[in-house]
């Protein structure tokens, strides 16, 4: 799957030693925009959640979408 990034952001949602990092993407793929959302204490992991997140919700829209093309 070929995805182009639009939209990357990194915010901080509590603070301290173990503060949680929110990384938010909006991917376009194949003309069709996606976004994700991932969490964590570490920003590598919460990127690679949130790169999970947006492409899982792609192939939930894709899979809703042929299935209502088929009678």
């Amino acid at each position: 799957m070929e995805a182009r990034l639009t939209g990357f952001a990194v915010n901080s949602v509590t603070g301290g030693v173990d503060a949680l990092g929110a990384v938010s993407v909006t991917l376009d793929v194949a003309g069709r925009e996606v976004s994700g959302r991932g969490v964590s204490t570490d920003i590598v992991e919460a990127s690679a959640r949130v790169l999970l997140n947006a492409l899982n919700r792609l192939v939930r829209v894709r899979e809703k979408a042929s299935n209502t093309e088929t009678p």
